[in-house]
Order: C-alpha cells, then structure tokens, then sequence
C-alpha cells in the first residue's frame, strides 16, 4: 500500500507578523505584496495606464476631498487581524496615523484602478473590503473606461453595485464636494 502524502499547514499570518516582517527587512518597499486573510500575496505590476490613471484620481481627490478627509495613495489599511491590503487610493478621516495604519472604521472610499488586475481586485480584495464594512468602493476599469461603485457593505459582498460611464459622475456618500466625471479620467 502506498504511503499517504502528508499533509501541508500553511501559516496564517497576523497582521504585527507581517508588519515584522517589513521591520526586520524580510520584506522590503520593492516587495509588492499585501497580507490577504493571513497570507503573503503578490501584487499585480503596474503599467502605465494604470499609473497614469492612479495619478489623476489622486490629483482629482486631493483637489475636491473636504478638510475633514485626505487621501492616501497605495498605503496599508489594516482590516482585521489578517488583512492589510494597499489599496491604490483610499479617502480616510484627516488625522495622525503614526501610531498605526487607518483601519476599516477610518476608511470612507477606497478605490482601485484595474487592467491587469480586475479579476484579483474583484475577486480577492472587493470581498474582503464588504466582509470589514468599507462603505464605498470605486473600481475603476481601464478596458471599459468605467467606474463600477459598490456601496451597502454586507458580510458576503456590496448589496448596490452601480457602473458609471462617460459624463455620469461618480461622488461618495459622506465626501461633500466630491464629483468625479468619468469621462475626464479617460480623455486627453
């Protein structure tokens, strides 16, 4: 009889492990990685249209974002134990956080620009932001030249999904003054 193959563990990662990791230079800035529901995964490279788009919106947010919020481009928000995900752009309460990364009661709109990486931000992320109760998502698709809006967080995904194009303006319940043509982030 053949002998069983063992079984593999995977180890489950806390969010301060993770973070040791980075401190103790096991992980560095060049490393494009995020903690996922405890593990270390890889994040998708970034092209220049995804850039280029990342840099409007954030240009377009700081502009238009009230004093009571600012915006962080590609910093941790810390979900839990087991997840810190970088998303491309989150609206967050104006505050110090040189104590600790914004957490999910901190996050008022997170956004993600998407081209190569729709099916991961859609699938892995998106999940994970409605389970933790960010209120709003914005994914923006490069191919569709959209914003897909996804609001009313519940444990098992956003109950409201809305997909704006064109001149439809894309603004987020709680942001007064923010009011994003879709248009004007594909145009030239």
């Amino acid at each position: 009889m053949p002998a069983l193959a063992p079984v593999r563990q995977h180890h489950k990662f806390s969010v301060a492990e993770y973070l040791s990791l980075a401190e103790v230079g096991l992980l560095s800035p060049r490393d494009r990685v995020e903690l996922v529901d405890g593990e270390i995964l890889d994040m998708p490279p970034m092209g220049p249209e995804h850039a280029d788009l990342l840099r409007r919106l954030n240009r377009l947010l700081v502009l238009q974002c009230d004093p009571h919020w600012e915006v962080s481009p590609q910093c941790p928000v810390v979900l839990g134990n087991r997840d810190a995900l970088e998303p491309d752009l989150a609206v967050i309460a104006a505050r110090s956080y040189g104590q600790a990364h914004p957490g999910a009661a901190d996050v008022q709109l997170l956004i993600e620009v998407s081209k190569s990486s729709k099916a991961y931000d859609t699938e892995v992320k998106l999940p994970r932001y409605a389970l933790h109760g960010i209120p709003q998502v914005w994914i923006v698709d490069v191919a569709a030249r959209s914003i897909e809006v996804y609001s009313d967080p519940r444990e098992d995904g956003y109950r409201s999904v809305r997909i704006l194009r064109g001149d439809d303006q894309a603004g987020a319940a709680g942001i007064s003054g923010l009011k994003i043509r879709v248009r004007s982030l594909f145009d030239d």
